[in-house]
Formats: C-alpha cells, sequence, structure tokens
C-alpha cells in the first residue's frame, strides 16, 4: 500500500513539473530581451574571388597574385616605350590588351554577366546566437562582381533567416560603399517592411566618378593628382615610405611628373579605343555590379560607349534592369525611408585623392567615391581648397565644414549628415568611434540629428592619434616650397643611405 502511494505522489509531481514547463517557458520568453539584430553589408572587395572552387585547382583570382603580375608584365615596359616611340598604337594594344584579359581571366565574368564557372566566394550563413539584451550583428557577404539585383534575392532570404533565428521581424542594416547600392536593389524588390533604422556609410547609391567616368571614356592624368595620391596611399612612416612620397613631391615640384602626365595622355588618347573594345569590355565591362556605380548623369554616355551590337542582351537586360529599378529612383528609395518612419543616419568620410586617372580627380572624396555623392548633395570645393568668399558670405555658417571646404546645407538631409575628415573609404581607423556612435543611434527611441548630442556634432576630424574627434577651424596648408620639398627629398634620402650602409658594414 506504501509503495502504491509512493507511485501515486511522483506522478502527481511529475504531472504538475510538465504542466508548468510551458508556462515556465512563456515566463522565460517574456523575460528575455533580445535587440533587433545588425545586418552589415559591406561593399566591393570585402571578399576574395576564387577559381576552381572546391576542386584541387582551387586559385585566388582577385586580388591577383604577385606572382600572377609578375608573369603578365614581365618585359611590358620595355615594349611600352619601344611601341610608343613608333607610334605603333595598335601593336600597343595587341601588346597590352592580352595581358589585361589573362591577368583579369578568372575574376572577369562571362559575356553575359553570370559567373564564369567554378569561380565566387568562400562564405556560408553564420550561426545565430541570442545574449539576452545584446545587440548580435550579422554580415553577409556576396560575390560583388555580379547582378546587384540577383544578390538582392539572396539578401532577402539572409535578412529572413536572421529574423527567423532571433524570433524578430525587423533587422537594422549598416550597409558601407556597393553594399548602399545594394540595400537599394532589396527595397525595390521587397520595399521597407523589414527595415527598423539604417546606417548609410559612405555609400555608393548615387554613384561614382571612379565608375562613370572610366565607363565614359574620361580618362585624364593629373601630375598634382598623381603626387597627391602616392602620399596618401603610401601610408607607412618608414624610411623607404617617406623617400617614396619626398621623391614623388620633387618630382612634382620639378614638373617631371607633367612629362609623365602628358605621356600618359598621349597613351590613352590613342590607345583608348583599341583597349576598351579588346580588353576592358570583355573584363570589368561584363561585371553587372560595376554598371551599378555609373552616376545617373554618366550613364547614357557610358551605355554609348560601353555597349556595341556584340554586347550579351543578357548582359543589357541585367544593366537595364538595375538602371530602371534603382539608379532612376535612388533619390526615392532613400526618402521613402523618411516616408516609411524609419530612422536614418548618412556618415561621408572626405579629403582624400580620387584615382589619378579619370577627368574628375579633383572631386573631393574618401579616395573611392566623391564626397558629393556620399552625402546625397554636399557642396563641395575641389580637393584642398575652400569654398569661394562669396559662396560662404551667402551661406548658412552653421552647416559650412571648419575647413570651408563643405557645405552640408545642400545634402538631401542636413541634419541627419555627419562628415569625417581624413578618413578613407574602407579605413578601419576610428572604428571605435563609430561603435560608439553607432549604439547611441541603435539605442535611440527616435531619429537623431547632428544637434542632439554634443560629442557627435555634424563635423568630425580622425587626429594623428587614430581617433575621430571634433573638426576644429584650421587653416589650408600652404603649397611647400622647393626649399622644404629639397630638405625633406634629402633627409629620406640619407635615411635609406644609412640604414643602406650599416645593412653592407653588418655583412661584411
Amino acid at each position: 500500500m506504501a509503495k502504491r502511494r509512493t507511485i501515486k505522489f511522483f506522478a502527481v509531481i511529475l504531472t504538475l513539473v510538465l504542466a508548468a514547463v510551458p508556462l515556465l517557458s512563456c515566463i522565460a520568453s517574456a523575460e528575455q530581451s533580445y535587440p533587433t539584430p545588425i545586418i552589415c553589408v559591406p561593399g566591393v572587395y570585402t571578399a576574395n574571388i576564387y577559381a576552381g572552387l572546391g576542386t584541387e585547382n582551387e586559385r585566388l583570382a582577385f586580388p591577383p597574385t604577385q606572382e600572377a603580375i609578375d608573369e603578365c608584365v614581365n618585359g611590358l615596359p620595355q615594349t611600352v616605350f619601344k611601341l610608343a616611340q613608333n607610334a605603333d598604337w595598335k601593336g600597343l594594344s595587341d601588346a597590352v590588351s592580352p595581358i589585361i584579359c589573362k591577368l583579369f581571366e578568372d575574376f572577369a565574368c562571362d559575356a553575359d554577366g553570370s559567373p564564369k564557372e567554378g569561380t565566387g566566394i568562400k562564405w556560408s550563413y553564420p550561426s545565430i546566437k541570442k545574449k539576452d539584451g545584446v545587440r548580435s550583428s550579422y554580415t553577409f557577404y556576396y560575390d560583388w562582381r555580379l547582378d546587384l539585383m540577383e544578390i538582392a534575392e539572396d539578401l532577402n532570404d539572409f535578412v529572413n533567416y536572421v529574423c527567423e533565428g532571433m524570433g524578430c521581424d525587423k533587422v537594422i542594416f549598416d550597409v558601407h560603399s556597393m553594399g548602399g547600392s545594394l540595400l537599394s536593389a532589396y527595397i525595390s524588390l521587397y520595399g521597407y517592411d523589414k527595415i527598423e533604422k539604417v546606417v548609410l556609410n559612405s555609400t555608393a547609391i548615387f554613384g561614382t566618378s571612379v565608375a562613370g567616368d572610366p565607363f565614359s571614356k574620361k580618362i585624364k592624368f593629373s601630375p598634382v593628382a598623381i603626387a597627391r595620391y602616392v602620399d596618401e596611399v603610401i601610408s607607412g612612416t618608414d624610411d623607404q615610405s617617406e623617400f617614396i612620397k619626398a621623391t614623388v613631391e620633387l618630382l612634382a615640384k620639378a614638373g617631371i611628373l607633367d612629362y609623365v602626365g602628358s605621356f600618359g595622355d598621349v597613351l590613352i588618347e590613342n590607345l583608348m579605343d583599341y583597349v576598351y573594345e579588346d580588353a576592358l569590355m570583355e573584363t570589368f565591362g561584363t561585371m553587372p555590379s560595376l554598371w551599378a556605380l555609373i552616376p545617373a548623369s554618366q550613364y547614357d554616355d557610358a551605355l554609348d560607349i560601353m555597349v556595341t551590337d556584340e554586347t550579351s542582351p543578357v548582359l543589357v537586360e541585367r544593366i537595364m534592369n538595375f538602371k530602371t529599378h534603382v539608379t532612376d529612383h535612388a533619390e526615392e528609395i532613400v526618402r521613402g525611408f523618411d516616408q516609411n518612419n524609419i530612422p536614418f543616419i548618412v556618415v561621408v568620410r572626405y579629403n582624400y585623392q580620387l584615382p589619378p586617372v579619370i577627368e574628375k580627380w579633383e572631386n573631393n572624396s574618401d579616395g573611392v567615391i566623391d564626397a558629393k555623392y556620399t552625402s546625397f548633395g554636399a557642396t563641395c570645393a575641389p580637393l584642398g581648397e575652400k569654398l569661394s568668399d562669396e559662396y560662404l558670405a551667402a551661406a548658412n555658417a552653421k552647416y559650412i565644414s571648419p575647413d570651408k571646404s563643405v557645405d552640408a546645407s545642400t545634402c538631401m538631409f542636413p541634419e541627419r549628415t555627419w562628415f569625417v575628415k581624413d578618413l578613407q573609404h574602407s579605413s578601419e581607423k576610428g572604428n571605435r568611434f563609430f561603435n560608439q556612435f553607432y549604439a547611441k543611434f541603435y539605442n535611440s527611441d527616435e531619429q537623431i540629428t547632428v544637434d542632439t548630442f554634443e560629442e557627435y556634432p555634424q563635423f568630425l576630424k580622425l587626429n594623428a592619434d587614430g581617433e575621430v574627434v571634433p573638426e576644429e577651424m584650421e587653416n589650408i596648408p600652404n603649397p611647400t616650397s622647393w626649399l622644404q620639398t629639397i630638405i625633406r627629398f634629402f633627409k629620406a634620402a640619407y635615411a635609406i643611405l644609412m640604414k643602406w650602409l650599416a645593412k653592407y658594414a653588418g655583412v661584411n
């Protein structure tokens, strides 16, 4: 009898426990709080492109290896000089074009804009991680050569994956560079329903001259831009870097770079038609994503130049599909955030030189995208200059940068646009600042503006310590004098010489 009562007692307890499990689960779920997750969408060259994926012949297709570059360009300078001397432009094109095609043969798409078989990126969905009270973040990687309208479908699948895993209805988008163009394509297909907030960080939504000028055959060598570009690209402070920068500055001062620029212009003028037809259209011209980076004002010229009767109709359809649904509606898509009550912020990086081989080399930029495009309409002085006194006298001083080079009042959203001077397009410097700044935005119940937080004013700057701080009034430095240039060169040369002598003495 006692045994029967004991069994009955445990049966009752077990029944109560089983009945309580769903209730306890509901209570636990109610107590847990998972902030809206972030989906980061990066831009061009944020994932390596491979050929022979999954095979024993798997290899890096982009960026090209140094070995591949050396193999392709071995002996090229001598060939270029000889053929250019004889003005044999067709012969020069016949020498150069195959090298370009070979160097990028695995990287280029098929004629219709599809990826070549066996090429792509290495990436798989990350696992979903939940932690009470912690905002999780997931990065969407993609093959950035391809049709952004098709990739937008993959992005939608990823959004659904994250939402399902996190048990949420919306996500926050943090998009950078081409990621802004991809988000625009996503919105054109799926709307705004699953978007809670957006960070638009140096985006290419309105294009970039780096794509528009080359596709429109607007190529120009600028000695000034070459000198600036070398100085910015070679960012090291070691003796060798300083020697290279000092040498280029001296060559520019002496006018020797003018001859380099003139020689480059002659090459471009005579080679352009041949190289575009024989090489560029077969490599970069077959990538639908690069067409998506062309500003609307340059699209027609690019189509007239790059699209011929021999161009694949499927590629043309892809190009025009993006133009029709995204490029032509870029402003409408961005203004849609407001119309759908979606808070957003715009971050602009500036004061860097665009590549020195395009006509718009003077445009202020972050080194990749013009500041006027990433800011959605800011008025910017040419790089290294300030706005005219007449302009400044009539402008609203509140929106003028301390260095007098930017007027933010002409942006589409001047109250929601921040400028960071001396920060390059993809630089990770200042990440701590952005993490703190974005966290303020993510956690705010309302749309923040440039006046919301005193520590985050509209105009900021990356300082020498790698910290982003409020920008202060400063004068644009005067051009260096001949004496300063010569002293810099000899100091750098002396440092290199001493290092060489020390090494030589050590060997012997």
